[in-house]
C-alpha cells in the first residue's frame, strides 16, 4: 500500500487538532475553520478512502493485529454492527477494549448459554462470523489472564467469549428494546 503524502499528513494533523479541540470543548479558531472544512470535505469525497488507506500505513508496525472470528447468529452480528456504527465505534476497537478490561480485571464475562438449535431454514438457524482485529499481544495476554482466572470465573473464556460478552453488555441483543 502507498505511503502517505505530505498533503495526507497535513490533512491528518488538521483533523487531529480539530478533534482534540472539540473533545476538550474548545471552539475551532476562526483562522483554522476553512482548513478543517477542507479536510472534512476531502475525507468525505471519493478521495477519502484512499487517503484513509494511506494513513493506515502509519500504524505502529509493532502493534500487529490478528483476526478473531466469532461465530454467532447473524441477527446478533448485524445488530452489533448497527449499534457500533450508530455509536461511531468500530467493533475491532471495542474488542481491544474488551480484552484490555478483562486483562486489567475490570470485566468478567458471563458464560453465554448456547441457544437451542433452531429449525432449519429459519432466520434463527443462520449464523456467521463476526471478524474483529484486536492487537495480537492483547489476544495473547487475554489467554494468559484466562488461565489465571479460571478459579475466579468458574470457566476459562477464550478471547472470542470475552469479546462477545463485552459487545452484548455494551450494545445489547437484537431483542433488547432498551438499546434500539
Amino acid at each position: 500500500m502507498a505511503r502517505p503524502t505530505p498533503k495526507d499528513l497535513e490533512t491528518k494533523a488538521v483533523l487531529d487538532a480539530a478533534a482534540t479541540a472539540l473533545r476538550a470543548g474548545k471552539p475551532i479558531p476562526a483562522a483554522d475553520r476553512a482548513a478543517v472544512a477542507d479536510a472534512i470535505d476531502l475525507v468525505l469525497s471519493p478521495k477519502g478512502m484512499p487517503l484513509i488507506g494511506r494513513l493506515q500505513t502509519l500504524r505502529d508496525e509493532d502493534a500487529s493485529t490478528t483476526n478473531v472470528a466469532i461465530r454467532m447468529p447473524i441477527d446478533l452480528r448485524e445488530h452489533l454492527k448497527k449499534q457500533a456504527a450508530a455509536a461511531h465505534a468500530t467493533l475491532s476497537d471495542d474488542a481491544a477494549d474488551a480484552l484490555t478490561a478483562f486483562i486489567d480485571g475490570k470485566f468478567a464475562p458471563v458464560k453465554q448459554q448456547r441457544a437451542p438449535r433452531a429449525a432449519a431454514g429459519t432466520s434463527a438457524a443462520k449464523s456467521g462470523n463476526l471478524n474483529v482485529t484486536p492487537p495480537a499481544d492483547l489476544v495473547e495476554r487475554a489467554l494468559h489472564a484466562s488461565e489465571d482466572r479460571i478459579q475466579e470465573l468458574g470457566w476459562m473464556p477464550r478471547p472470542s467469549n470475552i469479546i462477545t460478552a463485552y459487545l452484548i453488555d455494551k450494545y445489547g441483543r437484537p431483542d433488547d428494546t432498551s438499546t434500539e
